[in-house]
Protein backbone atom coordinates (compact mmCIF):
# COMPACT_ATOMS: atom_id res chain seq x y z
CA UNK A 1 0.00 0.00 0.00
CA UNK A 2 1.03 3.63 -0.33
CA UNK A 3 0.10 6.43 2.07
CA UNK A 4 -1.34 9.79 1.03
CA UNK A 5 0.27 13.08 1.90
CA UNK A 6 3.12 15.34 0.89
CA UNK A 7 5.66 12.51 1.27
CA UNK A 8 3.88 9.22 0.38
CA UNK A 9 5.34 6.03 1.86
CA UNK A 10 5.12 2.54 0.39
CA UNK A 11 4.35 -0.09 3.05
CA UNK A 12 4.25 -3.87 2.79
CA UNK A 13 1.27 -5.27 4.74
CA UNK A 14 0.35 -8.82 5.72
CA UNK A 15 -3.13 -10.34 5.58
CA UNK A 16 -3.43 -13.96 6.63
CA UNK A 17 -5.96 -16.78 6.47
CA UNK A 18 -9.37 -15.88 5.11
CA UNK A 19 -8.69 -12.17 5.67
CA UNK A 20 -7.30 -11.66 2.16
CA UNK A 21 -10.59 -12.77 0.57
CA UNK A 22 -12.63 -10.79 3.10
CA UNK A 23 -10.86 -7.50 2.26
CA UNK A 24 -11.36 -7.82 -1.54
CA UNK A 25 -9.34 -4.70 -2.35
CA UNK A 26 -8.23 -3.71 -5.83
CA UNK A 27 -5.18 -1.85 -7.11
CA UNK A 28 -5.72 1.92 -7.03
CA UNK A 29 -8.53 1.90 -4.42
CA UNK A 30 -8.43 4.39 -1.54
CA UNK A 31 -8.74 2.52 1.76
CA UNK A 32 -8.59 2.99 5.51
CA UNK A 33 -6.33 0.23 6.89
CA UNK A 34 -6.05 -0.78 10.57
CA UNK A 35 -2.83 -2.60 11.43
CA UNK A 36 -0.92 -4.15 14.32
CA UNK A 37 2.82 -3.44 14.40
CA UNK A 38 5.09 -6.06 15.92
CA UNK A 39 8.90 -6.07 16.14
CA UNK A 40 11.11 -8.90 17.28
CA UNK A 41 14.83 -9.56 17.57
CA UNK A 42 16.43 -12.64 16.02
CA UNK A 43 20.19 -13.26 15.99
CA UNK A 44 20.97 -9.61 16.71
CA UNK A 45 18.72 -8.22 13.97
CA UNK A 46 15.30 -6.64 14.31
CA UNK A 47 12.30 -7.52 12.13
CA UNK A 48 8.97 -5.71 11.98
CA UNK A 49 5.61 -7.07 10.77
CA UNK A 50 2.67 -4.89 9.69
CA UNK A 51 -0.38 -7.13 10.13
CA UNK A 52 -3.66 -5.92 8.66
CA UNK A 53 -6.78 -6.69 10.70
CA UNK A 54 -9.37 -4.30 9.22
CA UNK A 55 -9.80 -2.65 5.83
CA UNK A 56 -12.63 -0.37 4.74
CA UNK A 57 -13.25 1.80 1.71
CA UNK A 58 -12.08 5.39 2.25
CA UNK A 59 -15.34 6.85 0.94
CA UNK A 60 -17.29 4.94 3.62
CA UNK A 61 -15.18 6.15 6.59
CA UNK A 62 -13.21 9.19 7.70
CA UNK A 63 -9.52 9.13 8.49
CA UNK A 64 -6.09 8.64 6.97
CA UNK A 65 -6.24 7.17 3.48
CA UNK A 66 -3.89 4.73 1.80
CA UNK A 67 -3.82 3.43 -1.74
CA UNK A 68 -3.14 -0.15 -2.79
CA UNK A 69 -0.30 -0.23 -5.33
Amino acid sequence: METDGQYPKKIYIMAWGDKIDQFDFKQGENLVVSVDLESREYNGRWYTDVKTWKVSRADATAGKKTSII
